[in-house]
């Protein structure tokens, strides 16, 4: 086994030759610390203090870190101070952005663990799919906000490796081509992306072809979300969901007021039910079934606009007389032990008292 080596970043600005990360003081940036850890087998932890990191070192078509976006070839663990404090930014703007934030490079031991910061304002201009996020090898988000990032496919996130979601936040995403995804693309066979506590919101797929405004399963083996909820978002067709291949399962969920211009607003491709979801829209595609607990309606869902209630990342709040109050199920039917949590996506608990 490896032990594990800790590097602190000590400077916010994107200086490549920054790689020291010893004891002195400002010789270790966040792009110096990956060169680093690149170098050597893992397992490696990043400890990002507070502060807005800006990608400034422009150049695209190279895998070592050196230039625009961060090449993750190793074992790598970033832990921030909070997503509302400590940010991974590829330009002040999305139009603006040099690349996307991060890559997790095909073919070589990447592993990226990321959590308690926010990824934002990559812009995908090589076009290869992944504006905030292209994960080629294994992904983990932990209290995460990955908001206003932009590319072809997978506006936040490209996934092509089994990939773990957990109390994060995907919103204000753009993909522009037909290859859609405007929140989460996953584009490979073989995995399963596992998304829990999680809220993907106000994502767009651009394109007149566009489609998964929130969520595209293509190719992807299995999707499995629980105590997701998934709205505002838009796309041609699909504007919650779109779902080609693959099983997408959902529980304890919520899908809701999603767009298209096309057809599916809320889904596009029947999902897998296992229990206790809502589904409210101007029409209801998802395949959800009353007899699994599933609650069906074409009214208001009442849920509050996306902004910070408490916890590390954005939610949604139920407003009053939301049909989704104490809808949950810890033993949703068919979850086979999909339970609903102890606590919501803010960590606060959830006891069935008909408030939250």
């Amino acid at each position: 086994a490896f032990e594990i080596t800790v590097l602190v970043v000590d400077r916010t600005d994107d200086s490549a030759a920054s790689t020291a990360c010893t004891a002195a003081a400002n010789d270790c940036s966040l792009r110096g610390a990956i060169v680093t850890a690149n170098a050597t087998v893992g397992p490696h932890l990043i400890i990002l203090p507070p502060g807005t990191y800006t990608l400034t070192v422009t150049g695209t078509g190279e895998d070592n870190a050196a230039t625009g976006d961060l090449d993750i070839r190793q074992e790598i663990g970033i832990v921030g101070g909070g997503a509302a404090t400590t940010v991974v930014q590829a330009g002040p703007t999305t139009a603006t952005g040099i690349d996307r934030v991060f890559h997790i490079v095909s073919g070589t031991l990447g592993n990226l663990a990321l959590s308690d910061l926010t990824v934002r304002n990559g812009n995908d201009i090589v076009g290869d799919g992944g504006g905030g996020i292209q994960a080629n090898g294994p992904l983990t988000l932990t209290r995460v906000l990955v908001q206003a990032n932009q590319s072809t496919n997978g506006g936040g996130l490209l996934l092509r490796a089994s990939t773990t979601i957990v109390d994060s936040t995907v919103s204000g995403n753009i993909a522009t081509s037909a290859a859609g995804g405007g929140g989460i693309s996953g584009g490979a066979g073989g995995i399963t992306v596992t998304i829990t506590n999680t809220t993907i919101a106000n994502n767009t797929a651009t394109n007149a072809g566009g489609s998964g405004g929130g969520i595209i399963h293509n190719g992807v083996t299995s999707t499995i979300l629980n105590n997701v909820t998934i709205a505002g978002n838009s796309a041609a067709t699909g504007g919650g969901i779109t779902r080609s291949l693959g099983t997408i399962t959902i529980a304890n969920s919520i899908v809701a007021n999603n767009a298209t211009t096309g057809g599916g607003a809320n889904c596009a491709g029947t999902l897998t039910s296992q229990g206790n979801n809502l589904e409210f829209g101007a029409a209801t595609t998802c395949g959800f079934s009353a007899a699994l607990g599933d609650i069906i309606g074409t009214g208001d869902p009442k849920l509050g606009p996306l902004q910070d209630n408490g916890g590390p990342t954005p939610t949604m709040a139920l407003l009053g007389g939301s049909a989704a109050i104490d809808a949950g199920n810890a033993s949703a039917p068919g979850s086979g032990g999909n339970a609903c949590g102890a606590a919501d996506q803010r960590g606060i608990a959830r006891p069935p008292d008909g408030d939250l």
